[in-house]
Protein backbone atom coordinates (compact mmCIF):
# COMPACT_ATOMS: atom_id res chain seq x y z
CA UNK A 1 0.00 0.00 0.00
CA UNK A 2 2.95 2.14 0.49
CA UNK A 3 4.02 2.23 -3.20
CA UNK A 4 0.59 3.26 -4.11
CA UNK A 5 0.27 6.09 -1.65
CA UNK A 6 3.98 6.92 -2.83
CA UNK A 7 2.81 6.78 -6.81
CA UNK A 8 -0.47 8.17 -6.16
CA UNK A 9 0.19 10.99 -4.20
CA UNK A 10 3.27 11.93 -6.52
CA UNK A 11 1.43 11.97 -9.20
CA UNK A 12 -0.76 14.78 -7.46
CA UNK A 13 1.86 16.94 -6.18
CA UNK A 14 3.44 16.86 -9.98
CA UNK A 15 0.97 17.00 -12.10
CA UNK A 16 -0.51 20.55 -13.07
CA UNK A 17 -4.07 21.41 -12.40
CA UNK A 18 -6.98 20.49 -15.01
CA UNK A 19 -9.79 22.77 -15.56
CA UNK A 20 -12.95 20.30 -15.51
CA UNK A 21 -15.28 21.64 -18.59
CA UNK A 22 -18.30 24.11 -18.21
CA UNK A 23 -20.33 20.63 -18.59
CA UNK A 24 -18.32 18.68 -16.08
CA UNK A 25 -18.75 21.59 -13.45
CA UNK A 26 -21.92 21.62 -13.77
CA UNK A 27 -22.83 17.86 -13.60
CA UNK A 28 -20.40 18.24 -10.65
CA UNK A 29 -22.09 20.81 -8.59
CA UNK A 30 -25.54 19.26 -9.47
CA UNK A 31 -24.67 16.10 -8.32
CA UNK A 32 -23.09 17.58 -5.02
CA UNK A 33 -26.66 19.49 -4.53
CA UNK A 34 -28.15 16.43 -5.09
CA UNK A 35 -26.07 13.98 -2.56
CA UNK A 36 -26.38 16.66 0.21
CA UNK A 37 -30.27 16.76 0.29
CA UNK A 38 -29.89 12.90 0.37
CA UNK A 39 -27.94 13.12 3.56
CA UNK A 40 -30.30 12.64 6.29
CA UNK A 41 -28.56 13.53 9.50
CA UNK A 42 -28.02 17.14 11.05
CA UNK A 43 -25.03 18.74 9.80
CA UNK A 44 -23.17 21.01 11.72
CA UNK A 45 -19.98 23.17 10.94
CA UNK A 46 -17.17 24.32 12.50
CA UNK A 47 -14.40 26.25 11.80
CA UNK A 48 -11.87 23.80 13.81
CA UNK A 49 -10.81 20.51 12.43
CA UNK A 50 -12.57 17.24 13.16
CA UNK A 51 -10.82 14.29 12.17
CA UNK A 52 -13.08 11.53 10.91
CA UNK A 53 -12.82 9.59 14.16
CA UNK A 54 -14.24 12.89 15.92
CA UNK A 55 -17.12 13.01 13.16
CA UNK A 56 -18.18 9.29 13.38
CA UNK A 57 -18.36 9.28 17.45
CA UNK A 58 -20.38 12.42 17.17
CA UNK A 59 -22.72 11.28 14.36
CA UNK A 60 -23.38 7.83 16.66
CA UNK A 61 -24.24 9.24 19.09
CA UNK A 62 -25.66 12.44 18.23
CA UNK A 63 -27.06 11.96 14.98
CA UNK A 64 -25.44 15.11 13.52
CA UNK A 65 -22.59 15.18 11.79
CA UNK A 66 -20.03 17.95 11.98
CA UNK A 67 -17.90 19.14 9.06
CA UNK A 68 -15.04 21.36 9.65
CA UNK A 69 -15.02 24.40 7.47
CA UNK A 70 -11.15 25.16 7.53
CA UNK A 71 -9.09 25.47 4.95
CA UNK A 72 -12.45 25.36 2.61
CA UNK A 73 -10.93 27.48 -0.59
CA UNK A 74 -11.32 25.53 -3.82
CA UNK A 75 -10.38 26.65 -7.11
CA UNK A 76 -13.58 25.05 -9.04
CA UNK A 77 -15.86 25.30 -6.17
CA UNK A 78 -17.98 28.18 -3.94
CA UNK A 79 -17.27 27.90 -0.26
CA UNK A 80 -20.06 26.23 0.82
CA UNK A 81 -20.09 23.92 -2.22
CA UNK A 82 -16.81 22.67 -0.67
CA UNK A 83 -18.15 22.33 2.46
CA UNK A 84 -21.00 20.64 1.23
CA UNK A 85 -19.01 18.19 -1.06
CA UNK A 86 -16.52 17.56 2.34
CA UNK A 87 -20.28 16.82 4.72
CA UNK A 88 -20.48 14.39 1.60
CA UNK A 89 -17.29 12.52 1.52
CA UNK A 90 -18.06 12.34 5.85
CA UNK A 91 -21.70 11.00 5.22
CA UNK A 92 -20.08 8.38 2.26
CA UNK A 93 -17.43 7.11 5.01
CA UNK A 94 -20.48 6.24 7.27
CA UNK A 95 -22.31 4.91 5.18
CA UNK A 96 -19.90 2.50 4.05
CA UNK A 97 -17.75 1.86 7.73
CA UNK A 98 -14.99 3.39 5.65
CA UNK A 99 -12.30 4.37 7.52
CA UNK A 100 -9.30 7.46 7.21
CA UNK A 101 -6.77 4.99 5.49
CA UNK A 102 -6.20 4.78 2.09
CA UNK A 103 -7.97 1.59 1.64
CA UNK A 104 -11.05 3.69 3.60
CA UNK A 105 -10.71 6.40 0.79
CA UNK A 106 -10.64 3.93 -2.20
CA UNK A 107 -13.87 2.72 -0.63
CA UNK A 108 -15.37 6.22 -0.44
CA UNK A 109 -14.37 7.01 -4.18
CA UNK A 110 -16.07 3.60 -5.12
CA UNK A 111 -19.19 4.60 -3.42
CA UNK A 112 -19.21 8.02 -4.62
CA UNK A 113 -18.78 6.77 -8.06
CA UNK A 114 -21.39 4.49 -8.26
CA UNK A 115 -23.73 7.88 -7.35
CA UNK A 116 -22.03 10.12 -9.77
CA UNK A 117 -22.42 10.38 -13.93
CA UNK A 118 -19.43 9.31 -15.40
CA UNK A 119 -18.32 12.39 -16.83
CA UNK A 120 -16.58 13.45 -13.37
CA UNK A 121 -15.14 10.16 -11.87
CA UNK A 122 -12.05 11.66 -12.70
CA UNK A 123 -12.71 14.75 -10.57
CA UNK A 124 -14.46 12.28 -8.02
CA UNK A 125 -10.82 10.32 -8.18
CA UNK A 126 -8.99 13.49 -7.70
CA UNK A 127 -10.71 15.04 -5.03
CA UNK A 128 -10.86 11.78 -2.67
CA UNK A 129 -7.92 8.71 -3.69
CA UNK A 130 -5.27 11.64 -4.90
CA UNK A 131 -5.78 13.98 -2.35
CA UNK A 132 -5.95 11.46 0.36
CA UNK A 133 -2.54 9.92 -0.79
CA UNK A 134 -1.22 13.46 -1.33
CA UNK A 135 -1.82 14.26 2.63
CA UNK A 136 -0.48 10.26 3.52
CA UNK A 137 2.82 10.86 1.56
CA UNK A 138 3.30 14.19 3.12
CA UNK A 139 1.88 14.42 6.25
CA UNK A 140 -0.21 17.80 5.67
CA UNK A 141 -2.82 18.64 3.07
CA UNK A 142 -2.05 20.10 0.01
CA UNK A 143 -3.69 23.34 -1.69
CA UNK A 144 -6.48 22.15 -3.67
CA UNK A 145 -6.58 21.39 -7.38
CA UNK A 146 -7.98 18.78 -10.04
CA UNK A 147 -5.65 16.43 -11.01
CA UNK A 148 -7.14 14.69 -14.49
CA UNK A 149 -6.46 11.00 -14.49
CA UNK A 150 -8.51 9.76 -17.71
Amino acid sequence: MQSIIANLGAFYLHRPAATPSAVELLLFRAWIDEQWRRIPARIETTPEDVSLRQAMATLQATGTLRVSTANSQHPHLTWIENVNFRAIHDWHHAVTGADDTMLGEMRTYQHARSTAPQAIWWILRSEIILQAAAFYLTGAYQPQKLVRTA
